[in-house]
């Protein structure tokens, strides 16, 4: 019989091991293009569309909008891209988180190994191989740390102290808090998400939970870009709020249709995966669709406003 204690080292030590893997493979992604990575993306967000994908395909890559959105705020300050263009990446950035979603509905976790063994013999290659042949490593490396999580997961299906925690998700303020703090403390959206849908293929979380929860890590995922325009100019400031506004305001329009999309995704399928990763790409490209439309009027008010508070900000200083 395993211990509590033993199964908490478990956990802890998978939650470890996919985060390492996450870190690495989002620094490899980076390092392969990293001379001219600033040149092309400042080419590659001319319009909003074009953002959004960036956005998106960036995302879905490195599987860490935390750190895209960390990037973008970077790169404003820096003046590579306006601050409209960020906010169209931000967009992007929520639609792409969908992919760890997606490849735990589709169960690839399990083939995480065969990323190992291939990333491994890449990097035996010459220079340019060898840094690919790492980022298919660690790409690997977090695949298998999920597969990890899921074992670990069905010792503690039954703790009675777990799933009357994870039952509180089921309202949905509650969940969205939960979401939102775990983002925070693990600093990872694909975690929690991966840990969403382990959880929920346990049986230890509804799909009303498990919807609640990851609606709150889009909320926790902006934590990190505002971070780290903490310590930048005005303009990184402004778009780092400007993405926290866009995820509260998209948590807002979702809220009173969150049993409709309840309903609607097991009519959609009775895998309760599949739900969670329905649930979760649908509220993010609705999101998008709703917002890109109109993100010129959208970041010509939020910069307007951002400067009144600054002035006012400035005038009682001075006072």
């Amino acid at each position: 019989m395993i211990s509590n204690f033993n199964i908490i080292v478990m956990v802890l030590s998978a939650v470890a091991l996919f985060l390492y893997g996450l870190r690495s493979f989002s620094d490899e992604i980076r390092a392969i293009n990293s001379h001219t990575f600033k040149r092309r993306l400042s080419k590659l967000t001319t319009n909003r569309y074009n953002a959004f994908m960036v956005g998106a395909v960036m995302t879905a890559v490195i599987q860490s909008s935390s750190a895209v959105s960390a990037m973008t705020v970077a790169m404003v300050d820096a003046g590579v891209i306006g601050f409209q263009q960020s906010l169209a990446v931000f967009i992007g950035c929520n639609v792409g988180s969908t992919a760890t979603s997606w490849l735990l509905a589709l169960k690839l976790e399990n083939i995480g190994p065969y990323f190992i063994v291939l990333g491994s013999i890449i990097s035996m290659m010459p220079l340019r191989w060898n840094l690919y042949g790492k980022s298919v490593f660690y790409f690997g490396f977090i695949l298998f740390s999920l597969s990890l999580i899921s074992e670990v997961l069905v010792s503690v299906h039954n703790e009675k102290w777990l799933t009357g925690l994870l039952s509180k998700s089921e309202n949905i303020v509650m969940g969205v808090m939960m979401g939102t703090l775990a983002t925070v403390v693990l600093q990872s959206s694909s975690l929690v998400t991966g840990l969403v849908i382990l959880l929920a293929a346990q049986h230890m979380l509804t799909i009303d939970g498990a919807i609640s929860i990851i609606l709150g890590c889009n909320i926790g995922t902006t934590t990190f870009a505002l971070l780290g325009a903490s310590k930048m100019g005005s303009a990184a400031k402004r778009s780092a709020t400007a993405n926290l506004l866009f995820n509260i305001g998209g948590l807002a329009l979702y809220l009173p249709f969150t049993y409709v999309m309840s309903d609607f995704v097991q009519y959609l399928t009775d895998d309760i995966r599949f739900q969670v990763a329905y649930a979760h790409i649908i509220f993010n490209v609705v999101t998008a669709l709703m917002l890109l439309p109109f993100i010129n009027r959208l970041s010509y008010w939020l910069w307007r406003k951002n400067s009144e508070s600054a002035s006012q900000n400035d005038t009682q200083l001075n006072a």
